[in-house]
């Protein structure tokens, strides 16, 4: 009996250590997978915002040259107001199609 038990003991103890390096591993691949996804994500709103800001300034300067063009201000910003309602509606009738496509490629991205 006493001769399993010894012959158990370093099986026990290796299966141990695999037990722990496992853990280890999936932590630091979550981690690297956090870290990917987190500088991803940092990364696209600095972009965002600049580009936003850039967005704004034209159609600023746009509303004030239509205006020009137009005789009045806000017949040149009332114009950009109606581009971007067609805009809204358009991306709103599109959008299961948007959404199908981020949600797959957020899945991808995920498991690779």
């Amino acid at each position: 009996m006493e001769e399993q038990i010894c012959i158990l003991q370093p099986l026990l103890e290796k299966t141990e250590e695999y037990s722990k390096t496992s853990l280890k591993l999936l932590k630091l691949k979550f981690v690297d997978k956090t870290a990917d996804f987190s500088s991803m994500v940092l990364t696209r709103l600095i972009i965002l915002c600049v580009i936003l800001f850039f967005a704004l300034v034209l159609n600023i300067a746009a509303g004030l040259w239509l205006g020009d063009l137009f005789g009045k201000n806000y017949l040149g910003f009332l114009t950009l107001s109606a581009f971007y309602g067609l805009s809204a509606i358009t991306l709103l009738i599109i959008y299961p199609q948007i959404k199908d496509r981020v949600n797959n490629r957020i899945i991808k991205n995920a498991l690779n």
